[in-house]
């Protein structure tokens, strides 16, 4: 096989083979929307924005017919960043830490107060992505979103 045959090939399988965001490094990186049933619906986009640094924004419906919109600029590094939501006066923040190669664990806090936890994980073909959330309050109560990558 020439070299330049060798470089073609090469190129084909790591762009048909791999995920773009597997490339990166970053399986979450790309466009997601919720598995729901309607009037609920609901779309996560994350964006590489080097350095380490990902732009996440959250928006939908939810079940009730409510509209809800969040978004953030974050590293996986412990440290908490600001975190917008709308239709919330209280400073927001979120913080990430890596757990393994698909799956980062956060924390939420609103004005310096830890008020839930989870964790977001890409299934390994980069397709599924999973997030679980769980309250710190008494309740305790938890929360699993599924969403499907779309092109």
């Amino acid at each position: 096989m020439t070299p330049a045959r060798a470089a073609l090939l090469l190129l084909f399988v790591t762009t048909v083979a791999i995920p773009p965001s597997r490339a990166t490094g970053d399986l979450k990186i790309g466009k997601w929307k919720l598995r729901t049933e309607p009037p609920a619906h609901g779309t996560r986009e994350y964006e590489d924005r080097g350095d380490g640094v990902t732009v996440s924004t959250r928006q939908g419906v939810n079940a009730r017919g409510q509209e809800y919109f969040s978004s953030y600029a974050a590293k996986v590094d412990g440290k908490e960043y600001p975190r917008q939501v709308r239709g919330s006066n209280a400073i927001n923040t979120i913080a990430f830490t890596r757990v393994d190669a698909d799956t980062v664990a956060f924390t939420l806090r609103e004005n310096g107060r830890v008020t839930a936890t989870g964790t977001t994980s890409v299934s390994r073909d980069g397709k599924v992505l999973t997030v679980t959330t769980r309250s710190v309050d008494s309740s305790g109560q938890g929360n699993t979103e599924i969403y499907d990558r779309t092109p």
